[in-house]
């Protein structure tokens, strides 16, 4: 797994240790390195592998490290498309010789933990229009649909990693977790069964499968006319609730997100589910769901100074993305109501002056 506070560290040394079993009997002449790779770059992409081809004895250890610095410089100077073209030439070049090629999978999982999300599938798909059964860019590339919301693209691709064969369980859990975010608790049941059967450790599944059950069983018991609500609904609302929330500090979105959505299932006035709902769509960068929910708790609770920072938060990127004024102008909203609630706050105060001093530059240059 790669080290995001040093970008590319551990594909390096992986790159290194497989390059030393195929170590070349000299180094290859750097400038013809260079001049095969401006040959390269002014040709179609469609056409680099052929080129490479041609010049086998130029790739030889030298190059893949000197791809790999290009790699690392461009991700750490955020000239990623750089760092991406760099790392197909180093995969159509290791297929020539035979090397593993990992360069762009790696590159990819890299922007996917890092939230940029567009490069990593574009990675993905660049990938899998060489390589159909490239299962782990399949299973990446269903993992970010899964963050971005798209579950049913994301659920046909967990089950054609399966039928690859690949991480099978997983993809049976996090099915699992789609289900019963959709409401699909008999087929979600299934699922996470199924991923027990072939992996009886896989403690994710053991507490879904267990909540589900400690649901099911409530549901058995509950005297004849209960409704969602009651005061038994709050309490079990709230022990999932308690789960939901150290799954979230742990970084398992995808299990978080599901207990979340059954808590408010069973108490759809639950503020901190839907507050911590909403702050789960921020990192998964899915903003029009975070504002969605961070609105509905501003109207539950006006005097909650963490849903204004975080809807602030949700606006102010929707901004940077999109480049809304509009965004903006509601993220100042926001952080003015939050500096309402909590005027001493430092944190609050800054981001207000930022926002405001962007809004400022951007009525600047509207004519």
């Amino acid at each position: 797994m790669l080290n995001l506070k040093k970008p590319l560290a551990g594909l390096l040394l992986l790159g290194l240790l497989l390059g030393s079993l195929i170590l070349p009997s000299r180094a290859a002449d750097e400038t013809a390195q260079v001049m095969m790779l401006k040959e390269l770059f002014r040709s179609e992409q469609a056409d680099w592998k052929s080129i490479l081809g041609r010049h086998p004895g130029l790739l030889d250890q030298t190059f893949f490290e000197r791809c790999e610095a290009r790699i690392r410089w461009g991700v750490e100077n955020s000239h990623f498309d750089d760092s991406i073209r760099f790392a197909i030439v180093a995969d159509m070049a290791a297929m020539i010789v035979r090397r593993p090629d990992m360069y762009r999978y790696e590159l990819a999982e890299m922007f996917a933990k890092a939230g940029n999300l567009p490069n990593a599938l574009d990675l993905c798909e660049n990938i899998l229009l060489s390589n159909q059964t490239h299962w782990p860019a399949w299973f990446l590339r269903a993992s970010i649909y899964h963050d971005m919301q798209k579950t049913d693209e994301a659920y046909d691709m967990y089950k054609k990693v399966i039928a690859g064969g690949y991480r099978v369980a997983e993809c049976y859990f996090r099915m699992a977790t789609i289900d019963f975010a959709l409401g699909r608790d008999d087929d979600g049941a299934k699922n996470v069964k199924e991923c027990l059967r072939i992996e009886p450790e896989h403690v994710n599944a053991k507490k879904l499968l267990a909540k589900y059950e400690e649901l099911t069983r409530a549901e058995r018991i509950a005297p004849p006319g209960t409704t969602p609500g009651t005061d038994k609904d709050r309490a079990d609302a709230e022990a999932i609730f308690r789960q939901a929330e150290k799954l979230f500090k742990d970084g398992d979105l995808v299990t978080a997100e599901t207990l979340y959505i059954q808590v408010l299932k069973l108490d759809r006035k639950h503020k901190d589910a839907r507050k911590y709902l909403g702050a789960l769509y921020y990192r998964q960068a899915n903003l029009e769901k975070a504002a969605e929910q961070l609105a509905q708790v501003a109207t539950l609770d006006p005097g909650d100074k963490e849903v204004w920072h975080y809807l602030g938060n949700t606006y102010e990127r929707m901004f940077d993305i999109k480049g809304d004024k509009r965004m903006l102008d509601q993220a100042v909203n926001a952080y003015q109501k939050a500096a309402e609630v909590d005027p001493a706050d430092p944190m609050i105060q800054g981001e207000l002056l930022r926002a405001q001093s962007k809004l400022s530059d951007t009525s600047a240059k509207q004519p």
